[in-house]
């Protein structure tokens, strides 16, 4: 291994103690000490790569706001009829893998503590579901024109807060007494509610439920 990948291996080492401490006990009590003491490696190895703790965190927003950029480049660039982009759009945010999950954990996480974080930090959560509403709105332009922007934006909106709110409901919410309203920290309890017959009907029905809102009358 080269000394530049030894770097990226430890860049990405601290990445990944980030996040699982902070699905473990939350943003607002983790420490870079907590950070660089989980995998075993000197604090002031956390400062080559990170100016801060909000720096890290920061940076991890802003690679989950690239791949909702590039998921909505390529469902663009496909040229999908209305049907085909809505079920592609539906099924790839339920898709399920260790990665995404740990993502949509900690943008639920930190949604929760919203008024807690810093500026710059809920601006960068504010830009992640924009990019997913203005993904919405480009579909619905590319079908309908982009004549009534108000009253597209208006359905993309509530697109985005229907399916974001069925992936809460149906992958996300916590069982237990003491959590209610939070969401489960268990990585492989989500895996396995995405992969069940009942959320392949609960694709189709939101499938639908968009497909009728976008096609109804206008």
């Amino acid at each position: 291994m080269t000394r530049e990948e030894r770097k990226i291996d430890k860049k990405e080492s601290i990445i990944n103690s980030a996040k699982t401490l902070i699905l473990e006990n939350g943003y607002q009590k983790i420490t870079v000490e907590d950070i660089t003491n989980n995998i075993n490696i000197a604090k002031g190895s956390f400062y080559t790569y990170f100016a801060s703790k909000e720096d890290l965190l920061n940076g991890m927003l802003e690679e989950i706001l690239k791949n909702a950029e590039n998921r909505k480049e390529e469902i663009l660039s496909k040229k999908y009829t209305l049907e085909e982009a809505i079920l592609y759009s539906v099924e790839s945010r339920f898709n399920v893998d260790e990665n995404k999950i740990k993502t949509m954990l900690i943008i639920l996480s930190l949604t929760y503590n919203f008024e807690k974080l810093c500026l710059r930090t809920r601006k960068k959560l504010i830009s992640i579901r924009d990019k997913n509403i203005e993904t919405w709105l480009e579909i619905i332009e590319n079908e309908f024109g982009t004549e009534g922007k108000e009253i597209n934006e208006e359905y993309a909106i509530l697109v985005e807060e229907i399916l974001f709110s069925a992936l809460k409901k149906n992958l996300y919410y916590s069982e237990m007494e003491e959590e209610v309203g939070m969401y489960t920290k268990d990585i492989d309890l989500v895996y396995k509610r995405g992969n069940t017959e009942k959320i392949k009907k609960e694709i189709k029905f939101i499938y639908r439920i968009i497909l009728n809102i976008l096609k109804g009358e206008r």
